[in-house]
């Protein structure tokens, strides 16, 4: 028996293969995924999927931001959505790589925002889906065009007011992105930067006539959605599906919408409900992988040039610029956003040798409730995740919010691109 609430999936182009319980199918023409998470189900690696399994429920504790009350499995979801036969076991440690299994996706297709007039394409995948199979989907499926320019936009999860001079900044940035085919990547929820990033697209699409729409793929956690039933496929319908989705930013409701002005929408499953940044390995890998793609007529070593671009924001923006700068990807830096942004931006422009001291007083000073609640471990961690960035500053570029017109964040990126090279 399946349950659909505790699953996840990948897409592949392999024709059909079972081995070590993964199953992955493409049928009828259509790209479909092949991956179905158990969040209960324990499994050896040298079963098939027709193979008895062993079925267990973890108790753990709830997660923050989970939408469901009493006991719970460490996968966020509630006994009673496991599948049947399941046994309690308090003793092992939950995993999605031995409490899943694999088999097709059942929600892809096009989504409706209802009451927006919007549309767009969406598909739950999962968190090991490789960066190949993903960037086919995209070109060969969904008919987008090789990018010219990838701009990965991060910062500022959480709901905030944006400042008028940094929505200046990103609408230079869309249309940066509209005039020079580029693809964006955000979290692609209706929440903090992303919406605000969803507002100036919806904006620069309306105010500018132009044959070329902005490509604003958001990747987000399955198991952070709202509403996301409705994006799974009634009965077997295997053809064109269109969802309907209800935005409803009045629900008392941990969990996220989905952003209506995202053209593109990749949603990464691991089996767990209310777990966030599940979803950050994917695009990090995807980012890296489209950044050593060949494209004869670039100016950039005959790569795509990607450029991640970065204000405001706290850990997860931090390890986001910790891994684009391990990946040789230059970063945008607007110092003047506030948090994270500025911390770097002050160190990059320090003198002298960058000291753990002097991290951890740029931190106290512009994060300081943040860093006051992390233990000494913690704040070690971040220390280390800073000192490493700082150790590429010819991959950082730091723009002045109060100074950032249209023609400083044009030469930004471009003087980032140029030195990324």
């Amino acid at each position: 028996k399946r349950n659909d609430d505790c699953s996840s999936f990948s897409p592949s182009t392999m024709p059909f293969q079972v081995s070590m319980g993964t199953m992955r199918n493409r049928r009828n023409g259509n790209f479909e995924s092949s991956r179905l998470l158990y969040s209960s189900m324990s499994r050896s690696t040298d079963v098939s999927c027709s193979d008895a399994v062993s079925i267990w429920y973890i108790p753990g504790f709830m997660p923050i931001h989970s939408s469901f009350r009493g006991n719970l499995c460490k996968c966020g979801y509630p006994e009673n959505q496991h599948i049947e036969g399941t046994q309690i076991n308090n003793n092992e440690k939950w995993n999605y790589k031995k409490h899943t299994k694999e088999l097709p996706t059942d929600a892809f297709g096009d989504i409706q925002f209802e009451n927006m007039g919007k549309r767009g394409k969406y598909i739950r995948l999962s968190c090991d889906t490789d960066s190949e199979t993903l960037y086919d989907l995209m070109t060969q499926h969904w008919h987008l065009k090789t990018p010219n320019l990838v701009i990965s936009v991060t910062g500022g999860a959480k709901n905030f007011a944006l400042k008028p001079r940094m929505r200046k900044i990103f609408s230079r940035l869309i249309y940066i992105a509209q005039s020079k085919g580029a693809w964006i990547f955000t979290g692609g929820t209706h929440y903090g930067l992303m919406k605000y990033i969803g507002e100036v697209v919806r904006d620069n699409t309306i105010s500018r006539s132009s044959e070329e729409n902005v490509v604003a793929i958001g990747i987000a956690a399955w198991g952070m959605i709202s509403n996301r039933e409705s994006l799974i496929r009634s009965g077997d319908n295997d053809g064109y599906y269109l969802a309907h989705y209800i935005m409803d930013d009045l629900k008392r409701d941990p969990l996220y919408c989905l952003d209506n002005n995202h053209t593109h929408l990749l949603l990464v499953d691991n089996g767990t409900h209310g777990h966030p940044t599940i979803e950050a390995k994917v695009r990090t890998q995807l980012e890296k992988y489209i950044s050593e793609q060949v494209i004869p007529e670039s100016n950039y070593g005959g790569k795509i040039p990607i450029v991640c671009f970065a204000q405001g924001g706290g850990k997860e923006t931090l390890k986001s610029i910790n891994v684009a700068i391990k990946s040789k990807i230059p970063c945008v830096v607007v110092e003047g956003s506030g948090r994270i942004a500025d911390v770097i931006a002050s160190l990059v422009e320090a003198e002298g040798t960058l000291t753990s001291s002097c991290v951890k007083e740029s931190l106290l000073r512009y994060l300081p409730r943040t860093i006051s609640r992390l233990s000494e471990e913690e704040t070690e961690s971040w220390i280390k995740w800073i000192k490493e960035v700082l150790e590429h500053p010819h991959l950082l570029t730091v723009i002045k919010i109060e100074e950032a017109g249209d023609e400083i964040v044009s030469n930004a990126i471009s003087f980032a691109l140029y030195k990324g090279k």
